[in-house]
């Protein structure tokens, strides 16, 4: 009941953020975009570090396809869906999962390395503005 209802809310609330808040939906907006160009930038020279060859299309439809069975799942995150999404593709491409695991796991490991550097600078905007709407809310239920 009361549970849901405030999910329902924080949802909606963050997904207006861009509209409401430009400037914080901007920076998530092009962070987004930077971490997936990153994921698939790291993705493509680890393989390639560990004597894999690859091509950056490959790589691009791996992760995308990775990333969508992912969000799918409803796995918070898509942690295991999406790396073995990309493994059973490349296994289908005919890659070893033996060869293909080892890079897989080292570029989500610099991808979470990445979000936290991303994160770091964005975290004490994001705290305001949380308390901020917090103290909105609270003006409006003493009303």
């Amino acid at each position: 009941g009361a549970r849901l209802k405030n999910i329902l809310v924080n949802i909606k609330q963050s997904l207006l953020i861009p509209i409401k808040k430009p400037k914080l939906g901007f920076i998530i907006i092009i962070t987004s975009i930077l971490t997936i160009i990153s994921e698939y930038f790291y993705l493509y020279l680890i393989f390639h570090a560990f004597n894999i060859e690859i091509t950056i299309a490959k790589i691009i439809i791996v992760h995308s396809l990775g990333m969508i069975v992912g969000v799918l799942s409803m796995i918070p995150g898509g942690q295991g869906s999406t790396e073995v999404t990309m493994i059973a593709i490349l296994h289908f491409w005919g890659y070893t999962t033996l060869a293909v695991i080892s890079p897989i796991l080292a570029s989500k490991i610099l991808t979470y390395i990445t979000l936290f550097i991303y994160a770091v600078p964005l975290l004490p905007y994001s705290i305001s503005v949380l308390k901020q709407r917090r103290v909105s809310r609270k003006k409006v239920e003493n009303e």
